[in-house]
């Protein structure tokens, strides 16, 4: 047999083995081999996720990267990641680069995380966290992580600022934060807040993908005791739930951690982990591996036990030292440091490596900075040491080696040990501020920059570590910042406060530690606990716990949690009296709760303390709006000569002004003045721009600027309130309810969202419900203004006239500059039939802005009600110049086309686009079926109108247009059931009184239409009913006559339009069949029967189901003495309509001619049982019965 030219010897073999070899764990070893020897589409008791719990030292790491050759070995994928991620974003960027250097990218994810990374690079800081005096806040700040807070879209005469800013932005401030840099609103900061969503999911999604293209994909995550806060439901989102894209069965993950899995947060997914607990070596196991390191001497070994207690990272440490010579000595840190080190090792590298302790990690160009004089080859021997592990580019000492170090190096020489820590602490000082001028980042920004966040944590470290009492005090302030950037910032300060109580041996920072690492593992909100401990630490400074105190009012006003929000403002300002940020802060909660008085002191409280600060500008300009009392413009902007014109407070605070105030245009040429680097990245900006777009009816561009705030807060009340109006104005109603219902769920007594919810209820015919709420409202805030002007519309919606005026009015008391307040006082007075008052009010809320377009919109409803259809036909037309698909203005355009008989197709593709764009506008249904029925498609209208009362039923509008319908074919029966119906429902509602008055007279019902025509009074309509209350009274007094009595000249028939005017009509619209009637009529008058017979006879064969019109030919054939014709024609009407008085009466009087005296009496009967108190069919009756009985005499 052939030797092989590369053969290894035994002795090499073996020499190679003992060199490079794992000694050990054959066991855990083989479990995971034979994992994944075995396909897991057939095995049930495959492994999707394992857990190596032990204590330090036990070997879970090498452990972990044994299992990783092992996956190697079988042409896995692999990634390892340890505690140098922090949290789900840091171990998808390492898992990602280590995949993508195995021919394994992860595109979409790694595009992502570059975009997601730049904007946050790019973005610039909001505020200062007032570090000893309440004086040094930043206002800027106070405001940036409050206005959207509060729902300032709720308050009385405040409209939306209700930017999307995280309080997340406030963090520590350095001396190039200044109130204009302050005032700043970075948007990338607040996707810290929730970038993992978005990124998990392109995540999965590249891993699923690289999963088809590999045969094993393994994770392994390491460090898990101090990432399991921040990691542990992401992991089961990614390999149980159902929130992210299923991942195969090959992809694998192994955890390793000091402690078991927490019970509580593992607990539906435990019998889903492969746990692999590590014990300190059996005997056998630790021979062997000091075996395979050449130690043999039975004395050293005995020694490596007492001093290791055969923990494996010990074990292997004091193997690769040879000890030979063990001795026993008196300082316990002293003697394993020696045996660390080994007794051969010379003094140097000695010094060498203990000084190489000293840091938190390694690299090279931090084992530059400790200036060592040694050689460029120490280096990488350093990283060889077996203590020493590599994790990311980054050398760590085992905590077990270096915390004896630590300590013997600070017991040896406390000046040599602060010497030492000064010399780092200055070399990371400098490395983040040269970041912090490369990239123009100032502090606040930074901490959101992994790097520098990083070389500050250790300069935080090694300055504690000198000096732990001298630096106490910039703990809470490092505290504030990592709690307002997310879970991953403050576990990294948390650790550093931890190592650095432990390695200077300081009793206060331990102490400081343990209490707010029990914080950070409490269940909840890890910032609002952590927040909540230091504003409890009587060793702070008060303005230290007032600010504390302060953001945690902040944090629960984002969970939508706003009496506790109040509750820990107040406690903030009862510690420091004078700390006018959350002062302001509660202003705004309060305004937004519909607690305008105290809100109002408080305001008047920092404008009198700050009367020249940042404060002032927003709380003068609050305080105004709450009030109602807003001067003008012009003298605005005179008392704002003083403020900083270019601060972005000041300008938002001036556009809010403008917005408010109806100038929606100039609100928006204002925000365009905020800073190039600011706008459109500032959520603040967006919401109140989408506010302006809103009020312009841009309603697109105003919902992306929404969404965009949302993404960042996907369940915050005001922004999804704000949303779900847009959604509405939209046609958008399903996804407008699902928000607002949404919003209710999370806080139900919020004012700006019950207004909200109330307005889309309307949208649904909700009506009932929608009062109930807003007077619910109103019981506990009477000072609401926009709660004033929702009921006020509710009010004229169920005929409630002056109640609505009463509101209307009150709500401009409140807030008489409130854009909302004119429109809503314009409404009711021309409800009132107060026209002139009502078009100037529209003339205020139009102001400079001629092209308001919603204001318009209620100027052409004005028009309408005056009768003057031309001017409002222009008003839509103007309306539509500033949104040509304006739904309101489109249906208005529709309905003066059919008053003004102009192009009815153009009136239908109008309506038509407005039901495109909001399908739930319930104006827009009734104007489209009013349209078809002018274009002579009366059934096409009927049908359209019965299908939308399906999923409508009690829809008024529409009842009643079907009902007018109705009447138009003489279908009257059905017209009077739903204009019954309607006023069932709202039994004031002014078109179904004033149509059915007019069917019932036309019916000859005078004593039911007199009722109805005596309310109309009774409610102040503005419709003069005199003449037809008389006329009902009039016909009750001498009633109709018989159908017996009618001549040629059928007194039946008033007078109306001449013949020469209908002809023009129905020449125009040849199927307008009630004006053929009257023309029919208007010939009989004329005593031109025959023509009359001839026109009635095409109207009847056109439309056989017309009641009235068999109604009036029968009448024709019986005046011309065809009796037997008549007949056939009223049967035909009662197969109609069985139940028509009017029919039934008639035809009782043709059985009577015809000699049918029982069949006529019986007709009569079932007339008076249908309508025992018409005067009419009671004289008919009575005639009826005078006649039979002479006839027996």
């Amino acid at each position: 047999m052939a030797v092989p030219q590369d053969r290894v010897t035994r002795k090499d073999f073996i020499r190679r083995r003992r060199q490079g070899g794992f000694v050990g764990r054959a066991t855990e070893l083989a479990l995971f081999r034979e994992n994944l020897s075995r396909p897991p589409e057939r095995n049930d008791n495959f492994e999707l996720l394992f857990h190596v719990a032990g204590a330090a030292g036990s070997g879970k790491t090498s452990l972990l990267h044994e299992w990783e050759k092992i996956a190697r070995e079988v042409n896995a994928v692999t990634a390892f990641v340890g505690d140098e991620a922090h949290d789900a974003v840091d171990t998808m960027e390492g898992i990602a680069s280590q995949l993508s250097r195995q021919a394994c990218p992860l595109k979409n994810f790694e595009k992502a995380l570059r975009e997601y990374k730049q904007r946050r690079v790019e973005a610039e800081a909001v505020a200062t966290i007032p570090s000893s005096t309440a004086t040094e806040a930043s206002p800027s700040s106070l405001v940036a992580s409050q206005l959207l807070l509060t729902g300032l879209g709720s308050v009385p005469g405040v409209g939306a600022i209700v930017g999307a800013v995280d309080p997340g932005q406030v963090a520590l401030g350095a001396d190039r934060m200044r109130s204009a840099v302050s005032g700043r609103f970075s948007k990338a900061n607040e996707l810290d807040a929730s970038p993992i969503s978005t990124l998990t999911q392109l995540f999965t999604k590249d891993l699923c993908a690289a999963a088809e293209r590999h045969p094993w994909i393994v994770l392994f995550l390491d460090s898990f005791e101090t990432t399991h806060k921040s990691l542990g439901s992401w992991i089961q989102d990614l390999l149980f739930n159902e929130r992210y894209e299923e991942l195969p069965l090959n992809v694998v993950v192994a955890l390793g951690g000091q402690q078991e899995l927490d019970a509580g947060q593992w607990n539906d997914w435990r019998d889903q982990v492969c746990q692999v607990e590590l014990d300190v070596f059996t005997e056998s196991e630790a021979r062997s591996l000091l075996a395979a390191r050449g130690v043999t001497d039975e004395a050293t070994i005995i020694e490596v036990f007492r001093l290791s207690d055969r923990l494996p990272v010990l074990v292997s440490t004091l193997a690769q030292s040879a000890v030979t010579n063990p001795e026993v000595l008196p300082d316990p840190a002293e003697t394993a440091v020696e045996r660390f080190l080994g007794s051969e090792m010379d003094e140097v590298n000695r010094e060498t490596v203990l000084t190489c302790a000293y840091p938190l990690y390694l690299n090279e160009d931090i084992f530059q900075g400790l200036g060592l004089d040694v050689g460029g080859d120490v280096y990488p021997w350093i990283c060889s040491l077996p203590f020493v592990s590599d994790q990311a580019g980054r050398r760590r000492y085992h905590e077990i080696v270096r915390s004896p170090m630590l300590r013997l190096q600070r017991q040896e020489s406390p000046t040599r040990w602060r010497s030492r820590h000064r010399q780092l602490a200055d070399m990371f000082n400098s490395w983040q501020e040269q970041l912090q001028q490369d990239r123009e980042l100032d502090d606040v920004v930074a901490w959101a920059i992994p790097e520098w966040r990083d070389w500050h944590l250790s300069y935080l470290y090694h300055s504690l570590c000198e000096n732990p009492r001298g630096l106490a005090t910039v703990v809470p302030q490092e505290g504030f910042a990592a709690c307002l950037h997310g879970e991953g910032p403050i576990y990294q300060w948390l650790q550093t406060l931890h190592q650095a109580g432990i390695d200077s041996g300081d009793a206060q920072l331990q102490d400081w530690s343990r209490r707010l690492e029990g914080a950070a593992s409490a269940d909840g909100e890890i910032s609002l606990s952590v927040l909540e401990t230091l504003s409890k630490m009587r060793e702070l400074s008060d303005t230290d716990r007032s600010v504390a105190l302060w953001l945690r009012g902040q944090i629960l006003c984002r969970e939508n949690r706003y009496d506790e929000a109040l509750h820990e403002l107040n406690k903030s300002v009862e510690i420091t009296e004078d700390f006018l940020p959350a002062i302001l802060v509660r202003a705004l909660i309060l305004l937004s709760l519909g607690k305008v008085q105290p809100a109002l002191l408080d305001l008047d409280r920092v404008i009198d303390a700050d009367p020249t600060g940042e404060l002032m500008p927003l709380a003068r300009v609050t305080s105004l709006a709450a009030r109602g009392t807003f001067p003008t413009y012009s003298s605005v902007e005179e008392e704002s000569a003083s403020w900083d014109s270019d601060a972005p407070m000041n300008i938002l605070a001036r556009a809010e002004y403008l917005a408010t105030s109806g100038r929606p245009r100039e609100s928006l040429a204002e925000l365009d003045r905020m800073p190039a680097e600011l706008d459109e990245l500032t959520s603040l900006t967006l919401v109140q721009r989408a506010r302006a777009l809103a009020m312009l009816s841009r309603n697109d561009e105003a919902l992306s600027c929404v969404d965009e705030a949302l993404e960042i807060w996907p369940d915050f009340t005001p922004l999804l309130t704000q949303r779900s109006e847009i959604l509405s104005a939209v046609g958008r109603v399903p996804e407008a309810l699902e928000d607002i219902q949404r919003a209710m769920e999370l806080n139900p007594n919020l004012p700006g969202t019950i207004i909200s919810y109330c307005r889309i209820l309307i949208t649904m015919g909700r009506s009932a419900d929608a009062f109930s709420k807003v007077d619910g409202l109103l019981q506990s805030s009477p000072n609401l203004a926009l709660g004033l002007i929702i009921r006020s519309a509710l009010h004229l919606e169920f005929g409630r006239r002056r109640e609505a005026l009463a509101d209307a009015e009150a709500a401009q008391e409140i807030s008489p500059d409130d854009i909302r307040g004119h429109i809503s006082l314009a409404e009711a007075l021309m409800a009132n039939g107060r026209f002139a008052g009502a078009l100037a009010e529209i003339e205020v809320a139009l102001g400079a802005d001629l092209v308001y377009p919603i204001a318009l919109c209620v100027r052409a409803r004005i028009f309408l009600a005056m009768g003057e259809a031309e001017k409002a036909a222009e008003d839509a037309n103007k309306a539509l110049s500033g949104d040509k698909e304006l739904a309101l203005a489109l249906v208005i355009r529709s309905i003066t086309a059919v008053i003004l008989g102009r192009d009815l197709r153009q009136a239908l593709d109008d309506v038509n686009l407005a039901l495109e764009k909001n399908p739930h506008l319930v104006m827009a249904h009734a104007t489209r079926a009013q349209v078809l029925s002018a274009m002579g498609r009366q059934f096409d209208a009927v049908r359209y109108l019965s299908t939308f009362l399906k999923m409508s039923p009690d829809s008024l509008l529409v009842v009643v247009a079907r009902s007018s319908i109705y009447a138009s074919l003489g279908r009257t029966k059905e017209a009077l059931e739903d204009l019954n119906r309607s006023l069932s429902i709202n039994p004031n509602f002014e078109p179904a009184l004033i149509d059915r008055s007019e069917l019932l007279l036309s019916s000859g019902r005078p004593a039911e239409a007199l009722r109805d025509l005596e309310k109309l009074v009774q409610m102040g309509s503005i419709l003069d009913v005199t003449d037809r209350i008389e006329g009902a009274r009039a016909m009750q007094v001498v009633g109709r006559a018989g159908v017996g009595e009618l001549s040629g000249t059928s007194g039946s028939h008033s007078a109306g339009r001449d013949l020469q005017a209908l002809e023009l009509a129905i020449a125009e619209n040849p199927h307008d069949f009630a004006s053929r009637e009257e023309r029919v009529e208007a010939l009989l008058r004329a005593d031109r029967i025959d023509e009359a017979m001839f026109d009635i006879t095409e109207v009847v064969e056109q439309t056989p189901d017309r009641v009235s019109a068999r109604l009036l030919r029968a009448e024709i054939n019986l005046a011309l003495g065809n009796a037997d014709i008549a007949l056939d024609d009223l049967n035909q009407a009662l197969q109609c309509d069985p139940d028509d008085i009017q029919v039934l009466a008639n035809r009782g009087c043709v059985l009577e001619i015809l000699g049918d005296a029982e069949a006529a009496m019986s007709d009569l009967n079932r007339a008076v049982e249908i309508a025992p108190h018409d005067e009419w069919v009671k004289g008919v009756w009575s005639h009826l019965m005078e006649s039979s009985s002479n006839e027996e005499r």
